[in-house]
């Protein structure tokens, strides 16, 4: 008995076969990419830690290890649409398709794994936006509370100091003000 080696495609009165190592390679990508940004919601759930507790430095890591699997992800995509595009054309499609208009066009597993990559891959996609809104006003919330700091230290100190570097106390200073002249 032989092994089937392709998937047929239905296209307007003919039908098409599209070789199984062309949706074996655009599952694995699909598949790397699920595992890559189930990654990345990792990260921006950390970020969103390390922005509340306030480390800069571990928070810098997280961003540079964020930037890399966003690198990883976006180089992912780009094989994914050229293999989709591929799958496209042997499809007898002029345009290429989205991957959403190819899933019913494939028979077989494929379609349901297709079919099961893309609603992980758009659930973590609302996941991802939905974190990167939470951590974009934690930043505005903390950049206002250091802004909001930093006017205050302005009122207090007069903006004139009233000791000087080395300790000692200018003549001008004003009651209650001690902070220290830089």
């Amino acid at each position: 008995m032989m092994k089937n080696n392709s998937v047929m495609l239905p296209s307007a009165g003919r039908s098409r076969f599209i070789p199984d190592d062309s949706l074996i390679n655009l599952q694995f990508l699909l598949d790397e990419m699920t595992r890559l940004l189930q990654q990345f919601v990792k990260s921006l759930q950390q970020e969103k830690t390390l922005i509340i507790d306030g480390s800069p430095e571990e928070l810098m890591r997280c961003v540079e290890e964020k930037d890399a699997v966003l690198h990883r992800v976006s180089l992912l995509e780009k094989k994914s649409q050229f293999m989709v595009q591929q799958i496209s054309l042997a499809a007898g499609k002029k345009e290429t398709l989205a991957l959403r208009q190819l899933i019913p066009m494939i028979q077989g597993s494929f379609k349901t794994r297709f079919e099961r990559s893309l609603s992980g891959l758009e659930a973590l996609s609302a996941s991802i936006a939905e974190l990167n809104q939470i951590n974009g006003l934690l930043v505005e919330k903390t950049l206002k509370r250091v802004s909001d700091l930093v006017q205050l230290i302005h009122y207090l100190s007069g903006n004139t100091a009233t000791y000087t570097a080395s300790g000692a106390m200018e003549e001008h200073s004003l009651p209650g003000r001690i902070l220290i002249k830089g």
